[in-house]
């Protein structure tokens, strides 16, 4: 069993329950848990194993929290049924799961008229966490960005190089990717040029993670945003929320 330590959500995930729940185990005082400088609870991984299956066999797990089911745009807007205005749109006829991805590859008469600024879909799918995948072959920036926060502020897939990257989003449709600057100027570059060249993913916004000086000039066109490296989840997260403004 491995000595990782764990946040709250990381832990909550693992046992199928909710942040709170464990947050109530951690003040019950039935689940160990020490403090970071800022005050975050951390939970070591084989404690959270002795403590969860007792739990759970005296009634105190609650069934598994299930996260919202995706629905396409036309479904959001039709309640009963596919809105007569949708028949013809671009994103239904090619059952794109994010249609917004759609309008700016396509002429604005062929989707919905309205701006996807003025959509309450748009809005609502905006709010939802954001899917992030970072490239790197550095274990020691992974396990900071996976205990970086108390919370999970975004879905994060960590990749090793970019063949385990490609593999990646056929399941895992990411937002954002953070390409590590270790993996060496040449290789982050392409790496870059073909993410944002990718068709399954073709609203992703792509960062690079590097120290200050090797940034210089290396893909900074290509980027929405440099991250200082090394960094944590939640500098990572105010970047993705600057960046979607």
């Amino acid at each position: 069993m491995s000595d990782r330590l764990l946040t709250t959500g990381q832990a909550a995930r693992a046992c199928s329950v909710t942040a709170d729940t464990v947050l109530k185990w951690i003040r019950s005082g039935v689940l160990p848990s020490r403090r970071t400088p800022g005050g975050h609870h951390r939970i070591d991984e084989r404690d959270l194993h002795k403590v969860a299956g007792p739990l759970a066999a005296r009634g105190n797990r609650p069934e598994p929290a299930q996260p919202p089911s995706f629905q396409f745009c036309w479904e959001y807007k039709g309640k009963k049924g596919t809105p007569n205005g949708c028949r013809k749109c671009v994103a239904y006829l090619a059952r794109a799961q994010r249609c917004y991805e759609l309008a700016g590859l396509v002429h604005s008469a062929v989707l919905c008229k309205s701006t996807c600024r003025d959509c309450d879909y748009f809005r609502w799918i905006r709010e939802q966490t954001t899917n992030l995948i970072l490239v790197t072959g550095d274990p020691m920036l992974t396990r900071r960005l996976q205990a970086g926060c108390a919370e999970p502020c975004f879905n994060l897939e960590v990749a090793e190089d970019e063949y385990a990257c490609s593999a990646l989003i056929d399941r895992f449709r990411p937002d954002f990717v953070i390409v590590d600057s270790h993996l060496g100027r040449t290789n982050a570059a392409v790496l870059i040029r073909h993410l944002l060249k990718d068709p399954r993913i073709p609203a992703v916004q792509v960062m690079l993670a590097a120290e200050e000086k090797s940034s210089h000039g290396m893909v900074d066109r290509k980027t929405v945003a440099t991250i200082r490296r090394p960094s944590g989840a939640e500098d990572i997260h105010r970047l993705v929320q600057s960046v979607r403004r």
